[in-house]
């Protein structure tokens, strides 16, 4: 999710440039190279300073997320909200995560305040013109989707299931596009709910959407429900 919002990071951080042409080419081998942690370790070994820094670190704790590595991504999404704690995707992003993992109730209680934080500023803020209408829903509903699917995974781990039911249900109608796991997890919520028909319906979406790391569990939950 986050990728599609990172398309309007000049508007929720300040102007940054590159003060050398070599700068500059360095952190384009950085966006070539996809955020890859190399590239972006290389960028920020010689240009500490940069202004370009925070969107470096945002590069790489993407990188790092779809590497599944969530320790890494998170230090890196720290150290880009360091430099823009303004960033609401990134920070909308960052909540989901630490609450997919969180171990602690210390984790629990930063991804709520990071994923509220992130809602309250979205609400507060007006695109400017320059953004198409269309462009900014979508664009707005990933990240509002992510942040309530962050304040979902806190309320199961807490043990309040209608909580997390209804912030999944928030988060699916915000998704501009079904997302395989986010129906997974709701159909999950329902059966604790007791509501297996709805939680069918779910798991066969899930399936449809041919997610392989979703298809297989969800397939396996209709097919223990026959």
């Amino acid at each position: 999710m986050l990728a599609a919002c990172s398309a309007l990071w000049a508007q929720f951080a300040p102007v940054a440039q590159a003060r050398t042409p070599e700068e500059y080419d360095a952190f384009l081998d950085v966006v070539e190279a996809a955020g890859a942690p190399a590239a972006a370790e290389r960028f920020l070994r010689a240009w500490p300073q940069s202004e370009l820094r925070g969107r470096v670190y945002e590069m790489g704790f993407e990188a790092y997320r779809r590497q599944g590595r969530r320790s890494e991504a998170l230090a890196w999404g720290e150290k880009a909200l360091e430099v823009n704690p303004h960033h609401l995707p990134l920070r909308a992003a960052l909540a989901a995560l630490r609450a997919n993992g969180a171990g602690s109730p210390g984790e629990l209680t930063q991804a709520e305040a990071d994923a509220r934080q992130a809602l309250d500023g979205l609400d507060a803020y007006r695109p400017p013109k320059s953004v198409a209408r269309d462009e900014w829903r979508r664009i707005d509903g990933r990240c509002r989707a992510e942040a309530h699917t962050a304040l979902g995974l806190v309320a199961f781990k807490r043990g309040d299931t209608p909580g997390a039911i209804e912030a999944f249900e928030i988060a699916a109608r915000f998704a501009p596009a079904p997302d395989a796991a986010l129906l997974y997890r709701l159909g999950k919520l329902y059966q604790l709910a007791g509501r297996k028909q709805e939680a069918a319906k779910l798991f066969a979406q899930a399936a449809a959407l041919d997610e392989p790391a979703i298809r297989g569990l969800a397939l396996a939950e209709l097919e223990a429900a026959r």
